[in-house]
């Protein structure tokens, strides 16, 4: 093709537009560029293949053609704005920046000059320049909605939420319509003020109509944030059907999926967001995320480096890392990987409940009344989601266990999710009972729940066990297996394929011994597996949730009058609430004094609850015991290196021989009830009690002091002294609780009566009758079935006599 003249170069323009919009586009585009290699100099050419190009999506392209024209032409307006924002379009946002520096030198009073400017620098992370430009545009004009979206963005990221939420509210007075604008609201309220307050603007993007592919992106996640997934996942395969957005869309499809438990979908979505782009660290975080869930915590590795490779900053891979390593006896690496991730963001959620429970694990009571207190805050105004099981631990307060639970499970596990199922109401010979537990084995619920799967009355009831995670064959595990008259083991199964299976079982009463613990399996009680449903024995509180939870089990000491309100489930009352095992024999085992490293002439106060239990407070008041009680010693769990000298230290600050602190670890269940026979006097913990630690003491005829408390698990020990007719080591407040202790271990005949009646009452009381609680649970299950027969909405229950 030779030089065109003027007039014939404009005529063959004309028609390559003409070529490119009848659908020619490859056809227009090689002309095109044929011509600009005979005419370099030619603007206008320069700038319909710049167009043609960037119209295929070719934007980078179109910049480099526009950046000869301005070259050429440097006081062409129209060319070097859309030479700035195809380089913006083609995310190439430091040329873009460069280009619209010069823009809005030569032409400040241009007001999408200094919008898409700062949009430039939003996006490299130039926050304050970002503001200032946003700002200056806003000034030309307070009407351009965007502008003020662009803003609040900059806002978001600056942490400062308030401005944030206020640009929003006049976008959308501009731009009512905007599901953008909407959904950015909802999720800057997500982060400032927590779930309850953003639903009511997730609720209204999802009323709006997407007008674009971004929009149609979220609203899938508003779907996702309402707890409606299957309506999210529908969205997110329409974006990958489309081939639009698929980075974005196969993250949130697999967030969908890990939501539903669907752990290989998951998996398969990141591992193709890899596959599109292998720098992503949302899919690295992800794949750890989901392989922690499945307890693949080695796997889980290579995933979280290379995302702290890619970003050193990212604080949710630091706790993703603290949760791969639990378990792996590194906790003050965990603690340092937390308190890193909280440097970085303190507002990730859930990490402060997770960081004060590290905290607690090792003993590390610095800055511990702040800490709990600020979570207090949090739980009550719904900012962050507390672990329920947590919540138990560091307060004695029934009311914030509650909403803890509450909110968990309406987050997790959204009522709009589960539907209830219609079960058939009919009369039966014998009813089904299924217990679930993650927990058969060698575990505190076994020990105990061992003999009341042998004692059930077969001739009333058909008893199923069900256990919800992998467990190697122990002693325990197979004594169960054998006690019950089925045997599930749904642990390789998901929450769907198990639901089925259980279903199929046709339960009349599903027994959860496990409520919010590790390993629950809360799915499948949202789900309905049975019509009745029971919360017993694993999880001391309430699961939050009268429509997944019918029935809570306890007894009248542990929730008296003044606290019943803070219980969703009705309550069945037995006259004792533990059951026990009667055939725990006594241990062959003799261990001594000298051989824990306690002088034969001491006294010992023992406290072998887990070392999260231990508290300031009460370890000031064993101090205080130790310290009026001269050769005496203390007995304590003392797991790891850390706990020990973190116990040592807070016992010299007390002005304590550190060595009066003697440290066990963990051994076999019969060498632990063996050592119990060296302990004078069992010291409880306040907040949460020993459970099953002081029934193992009482058994062993060890007396145990607490001081009874406001919640569940502060109420546990007293429960089970009241069963074993020991009232009288039952304290009402900290001083009590220290001068009864002192007492006992400096009056050697009262010391003697206390332990003479403990054993006169070992073989006679209702802590140890396991036949009776049996019985008293089975009567329970009857009044419980027979009140659903008669189609009467779940009441309280209460066993009146220990029966026979």
């Amino acid at each position: 093709m030779m030089n065109l003249s003027s007039s014939a170069l404009n005529k063959h323009i004309s028609n390559l537009k003409k070529t490119f919009t009848s659908g020619s586009k490859d056809q227009a585009i090689a002309e095109c560029q044929s011509l600009v290699f005979l005419h370099p100099s030619n603007a206008p050419l320069r700038k319909l293949l710049a167009h043609m190009l960037a119209i295929i999506g070719k934007p980078i392209q179109a910049a480099k053609q526009l950046e000869f024209g301005f070259d050429l032409n440097p006081d062409d307006e129209e060319l070097l704005f859309n030479l700035a924002i195809s380089y913006r379009q083609g995310l190439a946002f430091a040329e873009a920046l460069k280009f619209l520096s010069i823009y809005v030198e030569k032409y400040p009073t241009k007001l999408e000059g200094w919008g898409s400017l700062a949009e430039c620098q939003f996006q490299l992370q130039l926050f304050p320049e970002a503001l200032d430009s946003s700002s200056k545009a806003i000034l030309l004009s307070n009407q351009e909605s965007r502008i003020f979206y662009i803003r609040s963005k900059i806002y978001r990221s600056l942490k400062q939420y308030d401005e944030a939420l206020s640009d929003l509210v006049r976008a959308i007075q501009l731009q009512d319509k905007n599901l953008s604008y909407v959904f950015e609201y909802a999720e800057v309220t997500l982060t400032h003020q927590g779930k309850h307050f953003a639903k009511p603007f997730f609720e209204k993007a999802t009323q709006l109509q997407p007008t674009d592919y971004v929009e149609l992106l979220y609203l899938g996640r508003s779907f996702y944030e309402l707890g409606n997934i299957n309506q999210s996942i529908d969205i997110f395969k329409k974006l990958i059907s489309a081939n639009q957005l698929l980075e974005s869309a196969y993250l949130n499809l697999g967030s969908a999926h890990y939501v539903l438990k669907h752990y290989a979908e998951a998996l398969s979505c990141y591992q193709e967001v890899l596959r599109l782009n292998k720098n992503s660290s949302d899919a690295n975080i992800n794949v750890a995320n989901t392989l922690i869930a499945q307890t693949l915590f080695k796997e889980s590795t290579p995933f979280i480096d290379r995302a702290l490779e890619i970003d050193p900053h990212s604080s949710i891979a630091y706790k993703l890392r603290a949760q791969s390593r639990l378990g792996a006896g590194v906790e003050t690496e965990i603690l340092n990987d937390l308190l890193h991730a909280e440097k970085l963001n303190p507002s990730l959620e859930s990490l402060q409940g997770v960081l004060l429970y590290s905290k607690l694990d090792i003993c590390d009571w610095s800055d511990l009344a702040q800490r709990k207190e600020q979570l207090q805050i949090a739980i009550k105004n719904s900012l962050d989601q507390v672990l329920p099981f947590q919540a138990t631990l560091f307060f004695d307060l029934p009311e914030l266990h509650q909403i803890a639970a509450q909110e968990f499970v309406k987050t997790n596990f959204p009522i709009s999710r589960h539907p209830p199922p219609n079960f058939r109401k009919s009369q039966k010979d014998k009813l089904r009972i299924a217990y679930l537990s993650p927990d058969f084995g060698q575990h505190p619920v076994s020990y105990l729940t061992a003999e009341l799967f042998e004692l059930h009355d077969r001739n009333q009831f058909e008893i199923i066990g069900v256990s919800l995670s992998y467990r190697k064959d122990d002693a325990y595990r197979l004594r169960i297996r054998n006690a019950v008259d089925i045997w599930l083991d749904v642990s390789q199964l998901t929450d769907i394929q198990a639901i089925e299976l259980l279903r199929d079982q046709q339960i009349d009463i599903a027994i959860d011994l496990c409520g919010h613990t590790s390993n629950h399996r809360l799915s499948l009680w949202a789900h309905r597996i049975a019509p009745i449903q029971i919360s017993y024995l694993g999880y001391l509180g309430t699961i939050g949730c009268s429509q997944y939870i019918d029935y809570l089990i306890a007894d009248k000491t542990i929730i008296p009058r003044d606290y019943r309100q803070f219980y969703d489930e009705k309550i069945i009352y037995l006259p004792s609430y533990q059951v026990n095992d009667r055939k725990k024999t006594k241990p062959d085992i003799v261990v001594s004094k000298k051989s824990l490293g306690i002088p034969d002439d001491h006294f010992v106060f023992a406290c072998l609850n887990n070392s999260f239990k231990y508290h300031p407070e009460i370890f000031a008041a064993w101090m205080k015991i130790l310290s009026a009680t001269p050769n005496s010693s203390l007995l304590l769990f003392g797991k790891n290196p850390t706990v020990i000298k973190n116990l040592q230290s807070a016992a010299i600050d007390a002005q304590v021989d550190s060595s009066r602190l003697i440290f066990l670890q963990m051994v076999d269940y019969e060498t632990y009830l063996a050592r119990l026979t060296c302990i004078d006097l069992f010291l409880d913990t306040t907040i949460y009690n020993a459970g099953t630690t002081a029934s193992d003491a009482l058994w062993m005829g060890v007396p145990v002091v607490t001081c009874i408390g406001k919640s569940f698990c502060a109420r546990m020990a007293a429960s089970l002294l009241v069963a074993s007719s020991m009232d009288n080591l039952i304290t009402y407040s900290i001083d009590e609780y220290i001068s009864l202790a002192i007492e006992l271990g400096t009056n050697p005949a009262k010391h003697q009566v206390i332990k003479n009646q403990l054993r006169l009452n070992i073989d006679s009381c209702k802590l140890f009758d396991s036949s009776a609680t049996t019985r008293a649970l089975e009567q329970s299950f009857q009044l419980v079935w027979n009140n659903f027969l008669s189609g009467a909405l779940p009441k309280d229950v209460e066993i009146s006599s220990h029966l026979n």
